[in-house]
């Protein structure tokens, strides 16, 4: 999950989308596991209410509430779906449902576009986003069953012409399965392989001019396998290997591979007029409408796909890679009859080879249940773990997921990017999820009794080992850190700034969160002695506690600090305005004036980020870039003389006395401007000093004074 410097944005409650959501919006499909799919369930309120209720003695640790009755018919599902669009508000949602029984249902809820309004239905085409990643996948495992292609073959083999760095490639040489699985070592797309700009010409782009466009974010950070971090660019590596195999551009060969052998009627990466009219409305924050944005990286998030297709595809992976049989004519809201034994005689693939799309093959990964696979990861919370992927574009959100131990499955496309959707989405999920269930009997969630003395062997401090992106991994260390604590004789993990949650252990070292009905995290012991925890996919590291804590609250309080500078400015400036005016002279700028306007200049900083991500234009030459790249360079220089200033002003007499400064203080809503009491001159110290640590900390990871379009 793409952080950077706006990550700071959402520090004080953590709970606002605002800008860091902004940074998912820009990049294509982002659904990373732990941004927004994965922690929302982890730390799922009522984890969170119950923690105090759990007992390691008492039997299976369990949530006591109760949840709602689930739906029993469509006609009450869509009812309750539209309840939840309408809370949230959320245009539409595209929905189809592959029951226990076989049979698939599609159709839809709420509008498709808010000025017309088109009613979403069956064969609505919304863009899919990161899903596009499973049908590379799917397309590769055709060619390995084919025999033209195995998994571990080096890409420098396939495509000796990619340019890919790899300090490591002597012993650990990039392979397919590497760039499937997230376990290159590449960084995520930079800003200027990101979308389009507005001044450019507005058409997709080829794979070649996707590689092209940035060749810095594919050099492997750390050795090849050693850790997850997902990275959309690895997939237009694999999409270079289907175009060298078959000297045909990537799409194409995906159409004929997987798209046209499953019926896929609605589904393509390229945008056709006919597919237009057909194609929902996309909306963001404030319901404000998404123009279509066109992306570099087109094979890992520009898929285009109705519900309907998505859920021929859910049932193909259900029934381990049989082909569904067609849906009839006319049936597209309907429920369509299960398949027989005759109609499941075609394959797409074989058991096994679905069998490897759900697994990791590069790296060692203790929880093998959750691992992210080829274009394929797992969502373990209750009361079903399954499998699937997601996505997120500007203006729209998807998810397809599947247990083919319980013969169920669902995909949902939303046309809304907002936080409101996001939200909207996990309750969706929850109802469709319930109303598939319904009539099944479901093991209980596994628990193990684990002795104290094995539970404190955990506890410590963990810091993120593979960040996503290189340039801002420092913010991703310091702010999306573990820790791990002992309360009430259970082991509880904290992450970033939420709250403690509880772990219900499995044993050998393994626990799940009392939301989940699998694993979720486990704890290993490297050869060198270091410890490591597993989050998911993701690795943390053992590291200095008491420092990871100081820097996280340090950051955490110097933002709340320039808060408060930037509301000054609205204290000092008519105060001193006013005063000037009355007394006919110039007057030197009040002390606390200079820190507020360090802070101000460092939120006129984050605005231009959070504007030239939401244009599309922070990786190129505009106004935001340009912008971004001025104030970042002014807020050091800002920083350093708001310290001077101050520290001048502890010793200096206020230049108004008496009257003038009576009036100074009327204008500054009866706040003094000069004469200075000791809580208000601390309040200045504290800005500027803060103004200057976080001047001094960004400038150090180089994120100051940075020309995003050459990054």
């Amino acid at each position: 999950m793409l952080s950077l410097l706006l990550a700071a944005a959402t520090l004080p409650g953590d709970t606002a989308p605002r800008a860091a959501d902004t940074w998912r919006e820009a990049i294509p499909g982002i659904d990373d596991p732990l941004s927004e799919r994965a922690w929302r369930g982890l730390v799922s309120s009522a984890a969170m209410r119950d923690a105090s209720a759990l007992r390691v003695h008492d039997g299976p640790p369990e949530d006591p509430e109760e949840p709602p009755a689930p739906p029993r018919t469509i006609a009450e599902l869509r009812e309750r779906i539209q309840e939840v669009l309408d809370g949230y508000d959320v245009p539409g949602v595209g929905v189809a449902l592959v029951e226990h029984d076989g049979s698939i249902w599609s159709g839809g809820v709420g509008v498709a576009d808010r000025e017309t309004p088109v009613q979403v239905a069956a064969d609505t085409v919304f863009r899919a986003g990161s899903i596009s990643k499973s049908f590379v996948a799917l397309s590769l495992l055709t060619m390995v069953e084919d025999g033209r292609l195995r998994l571990d073959t080096p890409v420098r083999e396939l495509v000796p012409e990619l340019e890919m760095g790899n300090p490591w490639a002597e012993d650990a040489p990039i392979t397919v399965a590497h760039a499937l699985e997230h376990t290159a070592g590449f960084d995520d797309a930079r800003f200027n392989e990101i979308v389009l700009a507005a001044s450019e010409r507005q058409t997709e782009r080829s794979l070649a001019e996707a590689l092209e466009r940035n060749p810095r974010s594919r050099v492997s950070r750390w050795q090849p396998g050693s850790y997850f971090a997902y990275s959309n660019p690895g997939y237009s590596v694999a999409a270079a290997v289907i175009e060298s195999l078959t000297a045909q551009p990537f799409d194409l060969v995906i159409e004929r591979s997987v798209i046209a052998p499953l019926g896929m009627q609605d589904t393509s990466f390229a945008v056709t007029p006919e597919m237009r009219t057909r194609l929902a409305q996309g909306y963001g924050e404030r319901n404000q409408p998404e123009p279509y944005r066109y992306l570099y990286h087109r094979a890992a998030g520009d898929l285009k796909a109705s519900p309907r297709d998505l859920g021929r595809l859910v049932k193909m992976l259900i029934d381990r890679g049989k082909i569904p049989r067609p849906t009839p004519e006319g049936a597209a809201d309907g429920p369509g009859a299960p398949d027989t034994d005759d109609e499941l005689g075609r394959r797409l693939l074989r058991a096994r080879s679905i069998a490897r799309m759900e697994r990791s093959g590069t790296r060692s990964q203790p929880l093998a249940e959750v691992g992210y696979g080829l274009g394929n990861h797992a969502w373990p919370a209750m009361p079903v773990a399954m499998r699937g992927h997601g996505g997120l574009l500007p203006g729209f959100l998807s998810d397809y997921s599947y247990s083919s131990e319980l013969g169920v499955g669902f995909a949902l496309l939303f046309n809304s990017s907002s936080a409101g959707a996001a939200a909207a989405h996990l309750a969706v999920r929850d109802l469709v999820t319930a109303y598939l269930i319904r009539d099944l009997k479901l093991d209980p969630p596994p628990w193990r009794e684990v002795p104290r003395e094995q539970l404190a062997a955990y506890v410590g401090y963990y810091e993120l080992a593979s960040p996503r992106h290189q340039l801002t991994g420092f913010l991703e260390r310091a702010l999306g850190d573990l820790e791990l604590k002992l309360m009430d004789d259970r082991l509880h993990l904290r992450w970033g700034a939420s709250p403690f949650v509880p772990l219900v252990p499995l044993g050998d070292g393994s626990f799940r969160f009392l939301s989940h009905a699998a694993g979720s995290v486990a704890f290993t012991v490297d050869e060198d002695g270091t410890r490591r925890a597993h989050l998911l996919d993701f690795t943390f590291e053992e590291g200095t506690g008491w420092y990871g804590n100081l820097r996280r609250k340090g950051l955490k309080g110097s933002f709340s600090l320039l808060q408060i500078g930037v509301f000054w400015n609205f204290v000092w400036l008519p105060g001193w305005l006013f005063v000037m005016s009355r007394a006919r002279k110039r007057l030197p700028l009040p002390p606390g004036a200079p820190p507020a306007l360090a802070a101000l200049c460092f939120f006129a900083m984050l605005k231009c980020i959070n504007w030239g991500l939401l244009t599309g234009d922070l990786g190129h030459v505009h106004a935001s870039s340009v912008g971004y790249l001025l104030l970042s360079g002014l807020f050091p220089l800002l920083s350093v003389w708001a310290v001077i200033r101050v520290v001048a002003g502890l010793r200096q007499e206020p230049p108004i006395s008496g009257d003038l400064e009576e009036l100074a203080s009327f204008a500054a809503f009866g706040i003094p401007i000069y004469s200075r009491g000791l809580r208000t001159r601390v309040y200045d110290v504290g800005i500027a000093l803060a103004c200057l640590g976080l001047s001094l900390y960004l400038g150090y990871h180089g994120v100051l004074a940075l020309r995003t379009w050459a990054w």
